[in-house]
């Protein structure tokens, strides 16, 4: 098991699904560096992802990794 913690981004995971008492991030290993994203709140309900009509494509922005980051 790995254990991270969120330094930068949880207010935008936060504000985009709208959790306002908490919840908890599972990260799922799909395959070739890719992983699905699922949230918790608190009272062990599953979050779901808002829908776009028509759908929003997002990118994660990687101006603030540093040269060293693998």
């Amino acid at each position: 098991m790995v254990a991270f913690f969120l330094t930068k981004g949880w207010k935008a995971i936060r504000d985009f699904y709208g959790i306002s008492l908490g919840a908890w991030v599972t990260l799922i290993f799909v395959g070739v560096g890719r992983f699905d994203m699922k949230l918790t709140d608190r009272f062990h309900k599953t979050i779901n992802y808002p829908v776009f009509d028509p759908a929003m494509h997002f990118l994660i922005d990687k101006t603030n990794v540093q040269t060293t980051f693998n």
